[in-house]
């Protein structure tokens, strides 16, 4: 018999509102919140925060409910942990064109110097490796050795040589 004051029916009927609010946990995963929450501190909000997470959630789409819920049922400020800002892809860059040919604009513009521009709109073209220039050529065989392709394994069906 369960009395007011009973913790069990509490845990138990916070994993009942999460299902109301459309977080799938089953039996099994109310059974495993219950046991880690007999593990930990259940003063400590934070750590009573992720036995539930890590037992009761099974996706990341649960997350915002099981925050809300979480929020609203203890009546605890969420203790989401803050996490760690992604840098932004960095955009990459390419050297402008050189102006018209013969212009030394930039000064030693020589035979060798590679000559690399980009649009706002990239065009994939046809371009034969014979026609590169030696700077060009040094510069693709620096990017080539930069590649370390490891091919799968998988085993041959043949048991005999050919």
């Amino acid at each position: 018999m369960t009395t007011a004051a009973d913790p069990v029916a509490g845990y138990a009927g916070f994993a009942a509102a999460l299902r109301e609010a459309g977080v799938a946990c089953d039996g099994h995963r109310v059974e495993a919140y219950l046991a880690a929450v007999a593990e930990i501190d259940v003063a400590e909000p934070t750590q009573l925060y992720w036995a539930g997470r890590l037992t009761l959630c099974s996706s990341p789409d649960d997350l915002p409910c099981y925050e809300e819920a979480f929020s609203q049922w203890f009546a605890i400020e969420t203790t989401t942990p803050q996490r760690a800002k992604t840098a932004a892809p960095k955009q990459a860059r390419i050297a402008p064109l050189a102006a018209a040919e013969g212009a030394d604009t930039a000064g030693g513009d020589g035979p060798d110097q590679l000559k690399v521009a980009a649009s706002a709109q990239e065009v994939l073209r046809h371009r034969d490796l014979a026609e590169l220039t030696t700077a060009e050529r040094e510069h693709l065989r620096e990017l080539l050795a930069t590649l370390k392709p490891v091919p799968p394994r998988r085993p041959a069906a043949r048991r005999t040589p050919s």
